[in-house]
């Protein structure tokens, strides 16, 4: 029994270590884009159009950023039981 539970609390860290890999990958993604629009912006020579897509582009992954952050801080809360789940169905 105890050997099954030390298997278990390894197979935890692993899913732990794994989420935690995914995440800061899904974080990282929109950066680049983001990172790539500012150093546009900063450019002296960035033409006025070049300029609208970059910060739509900012808009955009800083968007998703948000959304990412909104879901891992509902995750803590359902986790911490300060949320409460209603099942639905919608179409």
């Amino acid at each position: 029994k105890e050997k099954q539970h030390a298997l278990a609390l390894q197979e935890a860290d692993r899913r732990k270590d794994d989420f935690l890999a995914t995440l800061a990958h899904e974080l990282r993604n929109p950066l680049t884009p983001v990172v790539t629009s500012i150093e546009l912006l900063n450019r002296r020579d960035c033409p006025l159009d070049v300029a609208e897509r970059a910060k739509q582009t900012i808009a955009r992954q800083v968007a998703h950023l948000g959304r990412l952050v909104d879901d891992l801080l509902d995750l803590s809360r359902i986790k911490q039981n300060n949320i409460q789940l209603r099942r639905q169905r919608i179409d």
